[in-house]
């Protein structure tokens, strides 16, 4: 019997409309939702179209910016009204490094992407994949997209001379103007009197300050021009220090000032970097601020020294500085604008930084300054927020002013570093009426600066310690700390002075003379260094060690460096001793160094 197997026909899948990819996102938009004119992206093996085709679309989104090799997004942080409520409307702008899952749906939005499914033999609707995003991510450069220099909140100068007032991307400096209020229009033409009157408006914020001079109250109006003009201002600012003799003066609340006026909401204060690691700690919170284009850094209550390696990196920074960022091992090289603001009680500058910056004194008469009542303007941050747009607009006045009048010098110094900074905001306040601002810096006797106080102590001392043909280290430390001395039963010589300086810049255990090691590292350090019309120099002696002596600024380094012909006189210099005199300079070498100052030093 033949069994018959019924043919069984082939099913041939019906076609179906594309699909997006189930993979729990809420459906796409409706048809009529979406814009037609957004481009088509196939998804293909051939990578470097796919990632071209996305930038290409990327491009013309004006919320998107390139900067150090990354992709940002402005966002904006909330803000707190006056009575504590959070609004979203006008915060903060600031830039957020994109990361990859925000681009994912950047790239969804502004492109329609679709990739070829074989079950179904049609191109469907799909997310753009892992590595279209990663290769766009990773480019490094982006053609098309905006590159952002920074973000300024107030009307601002160009280096022009131009005023930058409408909200937006400006093509001219790269900078990206969100302001969260109105501003009136900046005069075109503006005199020296509109100059001055200007400059009294900026000053009637800071009539309440006890500040130590007019150079003093001129830094918080330097540091308003610095903000509002920092596109304009091609190169490095200093840093601007407010301090204070006592607590409750009111430094705190000066930056608070400057910060309002400049970004319209008060300074984000954070405490300085101190330990053992200060250095490393401060170095990331600054690539930090970088990469988020913060406009305004305020460091409060410095209790420590103020300085370092990044922070000096960043204040001399003419474009860009190389800081390591966190949670990353190498070091980035980002772009630098920020202006950096300091406060805090009989702060002291650390090395290098002391040329960086410019402190303003606060002196206040009374021993409880905080309980003052007789202010003219109270609360002081409600008023300036109230005349916020009046005292921006005095601010450009007063730098639209001095450019239409030539930039004169008005007798302004040029500052090493801040060069086009010092050519700008010094001479237009001057130019104004006001004081130079630049007659603030750290003064030369070492005042914000222990370790330069001591430079010029020891120098004092030295001069008169030696001899005339130099000391070495060793020999300074013999002749400071004799034995009797230690014990505590010498006269006064008259180089407490310079022992104490020299205590300062080394370590010293207690009851023990300093290490005359450390001492020579220290005075390596500053060799070659003007000090109080002094320098510190030194030559190698015979042994090997170095000789130390000090030369008047500007006396010739000739004759005198070259030492005494060998003595002929057998006779030690001192009186009564019997020991047979240095053949190189003449002076004791008996090794208990009985005489003090004047001992044999080769």
């Amino acid at each position: 019997m033949t069994t018959t197997t019924p043919e069984v026909s082939r099913v041939v899948p019906r076609k179906r409309k594309p699909r997006p990819l189930d993979d729990g996102a809420p459906p796409p938009p409706p048809p009529d939702e979406v814009s037609d004119e957004r481009p088509l992206i196939r998804i293909g093996p051939d990578l470097a179209r796919v990632a071209s085709q996305a930038v290409k679309a990327l491009a013309p989104e004006r919320d998107i910016f390139q900067r150090d090799g990354s992709l940002f997004q402005v966002v904006r942080e909330p803000l707190r009204g006056e009575d504590g409520s959070i609004g979203w409307e006008r915060g903060t702008p600031r830039l957020r490094q994109l990361p990859m899952s925000t681009l994912r749906e950047r790239l969804s939005a502004v492109a329609r992407w679709e990739r070829y499914d074989r079950r179904e033999e049609d191109w469907v609707q799909c997310l753009p994949p892992d590595p279209a995003v990663r290769a766009v991510l990773d480019r490094g450069t982006w053609r098309g997209v905006q590159p952002v220099v920074g973000i300024v909140e107030a009307p601002s100068l160009r280096a022009d001379g131009t005023v930058i007032e409408v909200p937006g991307y400006d093509t001219t400096t790269g900078f990206l103007f969100a302001p969260a209020c109105d501003f009136p229009p900046v005069p075109e033409s503006p005199t020296q009197a509109d100059a001055a009157a200007a400059l009294a408006a900026l000053a009637e914020v800071f009539v309440d300050f006890p500040y130590r001079g007019a150079a003093d109250m001129a830094v918080p109006l330097a540091a308003i021009l610095t903000v509002i003009a920092r596109p304009a201002i091609r190169g490095s600012v200093p840093a601007f220090l407010f301090d204070a003799s006592t607590r409750g003066s009111g430094k705190t609340l000066q930056t608070d000032a400057v910060a309002v006026i400049g970004t319209g909401r008060s300074a984000a204060r954070m405490n300085y970097p101190g330990g053992k690691h200060a250095d490393e700690e401060l170095e990331k919170v600054l690539a930090s601020h970088a990469i988020a284009a913060t406009s305004l850094i305020t460091f409060d209550n410095i209790a420590g020294g103020f300085g370092g390696g990044p922070l000096d990196r960043c204040i001399t920074a003419e474009d860009a500085v190389q800081l390591r960022v966190l949670g990353r091992s190498e070091i980035q090289t980002l772009r630098w604008r920020s202006v950096l603001l300091g406060s805090g009680n009989n702060i002291v500058v650390r090395g290098d930084t002391t040329r960086r910056v410019l402190v303003s004194r606060l002196e206040p008469a009374e021993e409880n300054p905080e309980t003052r009542q007789n202010f003219r303007h109270s609360p002081l941050l409600a008023w300036i927020r109230s005349e916020r747009a009046r005292l921006v607009v005095a601010a450009l006045t007063i730098l639209r002013a001095f450019f239409l009048a030539g930039r004169p010098r008005c007798g302004c110094a040029t500052w090493g570093s801040f060069e086009a900074w010092s050519e700008l905001i010094p001479p237009a306040i001057v130019w104004a009426g006001g004081a130079d601002p630049m007659l603030s810096r750290p003064r030369e006797d070492g005042e914000h600066d222990p370790e330069k106080g001591a430079l010029i102590a020891l120098l004092g001392g030295l001069k008169r310690l030696d001899p005339g043909t130099g000391l070495t280290a060793k020999g300074m430390i013999d002749a400071l700390y004799t034995r009797d001395r230690m014990r505590g039963e010498a006269p006064p010589d008259g180089f407490d002075d310079m022992r104490e300086a020299i205590e300062a810049l080394v370590p010293v255990r207690p009851r023990e003379a300093p290490n005359p090691t450390s001492l020579g590292y220290k005075l390596r350090a500053f060799r070659g260094r003007v000090v109080g019309a002094r320098r510190l120099d030194g030559r190698v002696g015979r042994a090997g060690s170095m000789i130390w002596r000090v030369i008047e600024s500007g006396a010739p380094d000739g004759p005198a460096a070259v030492a005494p012909e060998p003595s002929a006189d057998p006779r030690c210099v001192f009186d009564g001793c019997t020991c047979r005199p240095c053949g190189h300079c003449g002076h004791c070498t008996d090794p208990l160094r009985p005489h003090g100052p004047g001992v044999c030093c080769c």
